[in-house]
């Protein structure tokens, strides 16, 4: 217990300090930008082993939900990064998403509820990407987020079709569909 508290002290004065580098605009000092880019995605590797360990570990009356408290936490987590105007939050919600999508598209259950609120989500960030510095590449990682995500909704469209009420986003694929044209028009 003792050694689990002193990593997570470990860890947030790590990412005190790797916040206040990137709050700082590191634009003249690109390897120190490079460090912190990298940190990023470590750490969106480590949110995605997080999400295949939480899943792994459900109990059996969850296991076919699979939708616990923790993944939805999490997600509600990055869809704020998603929406946040810091480009390097979205940078950093992009790389985790790029991430996590391998664990969720092999589950059925999880392509499902998750899915299109995923997409929903990346939509929406890609759209504040559009004003970012073009080094970022924020805009190049959302649009490869939407494909992946969008290659698992086509793979899974027929579980997709049918409406669910324990998608928080849109209740089935037509409805998103709208949603998509409402947003692109």
């Amino acid at each position: 217990m003792l050694s689990e508290i002193l990593q997570m002290e470990r860890c947030e004065t790590l990412l005190l300090a790797v916040s206040l580098n990137l709050s700082r605009g590191l634009s003249s000092n690109l390897p120190q930008r490079y460090i912190s880019l990298s940190l990023c995605l470590c750490l969106s590797v480590s949110l995605s082993l997080f999400c295949t360990l939480a899943l792994s570990y459900l109990p059996p009356q969850q296991q076919q939900q699979k939708t616990a408290v923790n993944i939805k936490s999490l997600l509600k987590r990055l869809y704020s990064l998603s929406h946040h105007p810091n480009p390097y939050k979205r940078l950093g919600s992009a790389l985790t998403f790029k991430q996590i999508y391998r664990v969720f598209r092999e589950d059925p259950t999880l392509v499902d509820v998750f899915v299109l609120e995923m997409l929903h989500n990346n939509i929406f960030s890609l759209r504040l990407a559009h004003n970012d510095d073009p080094s970022l590449a924020t805009a190049h990682l959302g649009a490869s987020v939407i494909r992946s995500l969008a290659h698992v909704a086509a793979r899974h469209s027929q579980i997709l079709l049918k409406p669910n009420k324990a998608r928080r986003e849109h209740k089935n694929l037509e409805d998103f569909v709208e949603w998509l044209f409402k947003v692109i028009s």
